[in-house]
């Protein structure tokens, strides 16, 4: 099978891998501006790919493409000069791109009734789009406020792409299970052992959600 041949039978799993390349690739190339071209370079080609797959008309894929690239110009002249406006301003326009072509994958899985393997593979690509959109929001939030996320160990810092990107997952992805008997929410308390001043051992309750 050629690779022009694999690309178009199952066109939503090579976006699906471009986009967990580009993902592994932020941790080195986040904080310069020729990371930021490269990755608003990977960004627009996974929405333009997305929007084209999906065959959108040409007035709502040149509409997503100038938000993606109102989002690469601006988010890497805020990398170079620091101006927060520009930062705002290139995540936003992130944030709407992703936004939009992860409704257009929506649209496109929900147009027959018949699920192909195409269309499978389009839903971990939309999950992918959304985690995706909602990291540029994280992003637009921290520029907004600087201390609206905490770091890892309590540390004073802005969190870096990577690590709003993981936040986006675990938040996107995040479950809670339902108390069967009641049907609502239950707070349950956890025993967590903790040692007092005299060394003996005692349980203090934790809340937890289950």
């Amino acid at each position: 099978m050629t690779l022009e041949r694999w690309w178009k039978r199952v066109p939503s799993r090579t976006l699906l891998f471009v986009q967990l390349f580009a993902v592994l690739m932020s941790p080195w190339f986040d904080g310069s501006v020729l990371g930021s071209w490269i990755l608003g370079a990977l960004s627009a080609g996974v929405l333009g790919t997305a929007m084209w797959m999906v065959r959108r008309s040409a007035i709502e894929i040149r509409a997503v493409m100038a938000f993606s690239a109102v989002g690469v110009v601006c988010y890497a002249g805020y990398v170079w000069t620091g101006h927060a406006l520009l930062g705002a301003v290139g995540s936003a326009g992130f944030a709407l791109a992703f936004f939009a072509a992860a409704l257009s994958l929506i649209d496109y899985m929900m147009g027959d009734e018949r699920a192909t393997r195409d269309e499978l593979w389009a839903a971990g690509a939309t999950f992918m789009l959304f985690v995706e959109a909602y990291a540029w929001v994280f992003v637009l939030c921290q520029l907004w406020q600087p201390d609206a996320f905490l770091a890892p160990g309590g540390a004073h810092r802005p969190l870096v792409w990577i690590e709003l990107l993981f936040l986006s997952a675990t938040n996107f992805s995040a479950t809670r299970r339902r108390c069967s008997r009641s049907k609502s929410w239950k707070w349950a308390p956890l025993p967590s052992s903790t040692t007092s001043a005299a060394g003996k051992a005692h349980s203090e309750p934790f809340g937890a959600i289950v």
